[in-house]
């Protein structure tokens, strides 16, 4: 049986309400590196410029989808769940809980 914990990130930097959070993002990738408690984790990432910021700061990553967003703000739940979802069906393919 293949267990892990699994991360995402998604979204660009800009200052509009939704994707702001894009920002805050940062804080905590440099929380997680400096958290001597962390357990491995595997990250599902959009975006490349998304992928390539993670990858390079060391993190395990599968690149979703080369967009950053899929699920646009018109929609909030969409754009959280939406891409919460996509991320849940691609970690089923490399774990079985």
């Amino acid at each position: 049986m293949k267990r892990g914990f699994v991360r995402g990130l998604w979204g660009i930097y800009n200052k509009e309400w939704i994707y702001k959070r894009r920002y805050k993002m940062d804080n905590d990738v440099e929380l997680l590196m400096n958290n001597p408690y962390s357990q491995p984790f595997k990250t599902y990432v959009f975006g490349t410029d998304n992928y390539k910021y993670l990858v390079d700061k060391g993190f395990d990553c599968k690149l979703v989808d080369e967009k950053p967003i899929l699920y646009g703000y018109e929609n909030t739940k969409q754009h959280a769940y939406g891409h919460k979802l996509r991320i849940f069906k691609e970690a089923m393919n490399d774990f079985d809980e």
